[in-house]
């Protein structure tokens, strides 16, 4: 699952500026051990390593779920384990859940499932950890205690994701052998059936479709156009446009605005909560 790019660092961290220099230097370090070349990969990693640093830092000094009778140095070591076992949870289910077809282009369903996933799971790490740093018991009325407050942390992060990196629709190429010829198709008028899709662009409730045969008008959702396009590569790189990759003869960049080239000279707007969904995705 993607990660949201939260920023919780404590007042000490942003006044001492070798605070953040050591922690840099850590991620480095950290980078340079790992043997990662790819520079947004580099970026993304690093990040996670920041955010992580930074939410033990606010979890420790705040004393969150009643762990200020700790001393420091087990507090440190009890949310490092935690925040660590979230992260790998997180990344877990958030890949076993991207191999879900039937989750495919259901993003609320997607997200509902990945937030009640994780929230018992790391919820059961934050009580076995309880346990093991107090050296009691499993409590299973602490772990149901906790379950509202990690559901409200997920739902937070959660919500933070979608609105920073949202994730395009995306229609999919099929296998030559099958040779499925998309649904959309069905809804053309002869004369554009044998056309080849450039683009969409979402007008009002209307869909401006931009073909190889030329343009026109379908009263359609572009949610159920895309669900229709089922046999061509494409994804949606604005909240109003899908392209098609077979399309796509370059990207430009115009007065700080990303947008890509099609056939025909079509001009396709990028939405800058897509930029890091489709650079992941190869598409620039």
């Amino acid at each position: 699952m993607r990660k949201a790019k939260l920023y919780f660092c404590p007042l000490s961290c942003q006044k001492d500026k070798r605070n953040n220099t050591n922690t840099l230097f850590i991620s480095g370090f950290l980078l340079r051990f790992l043997k990662v070349k790819s520079i947004s990969l580099k970026s993304s990693i690093a990040q996670y390593l920041l955010v992580g640093l930074a939410i033990v830092m606010l979890l420790v000094f705040s004393g969150a779920f009643g762990t200020s009778y700790f001393p420091l140095m087990k507090r440190i070591a009890y949310w490092f384990i935690s925040i660590t076992l979230g992260y790998i949870i997180a990344i877990l289910v958030g890949f076993a859940l991207d191999k879900v077809k039937l989750l495919f282009n259901r993003p609320l369903a997607y997200h509902i499932i990945y937030i009640v996933i994780i929230t018992l799971l790391i919820d059961a790490c934050i009580s076995l950890s309880t346990s093991y740093f107090t050296r009691k018991e499993f409590d299973f009325d602490n772990y149901i205690y906790l379950l509202i407050p990690v559901f409200t942390v997920s739902l937070f992060i959660t919500i933070i994701h979608v609105l920073l990196y949202q994730k395009p629709m995306q229609s999919h190429g099929t296998d030559i052998k099958t040779n499925k010829r998309p649904e959309i198709y069905n809804r053309f008028e002869p004369k554009f059936r044998n056309a080849e899709i450039y683009a969409i662009k979402s007008e009002d409730h209307y869909l401006r479709f931009y073909t190889s045969g030329g343009e026109f008008l379908l009263l359609l959702r572009l949610y159920d156009a895309i669900k229709e396009l089922e046999g061509i590569e494409g994804t949606q790189c604005h909240r109003s446009w899908w392209i098609a990759k077979a399309a796509v003869e370059k990207t430009e960049n115009e007065y700080g605005k990303k947008y890509f080239a099609l056939k025909n000279q079509i001009k396709a707007p990028i939405s800058r909560s897509f930029v890091k969904s489709l650079k992941d995705m190869n598409w620039f």
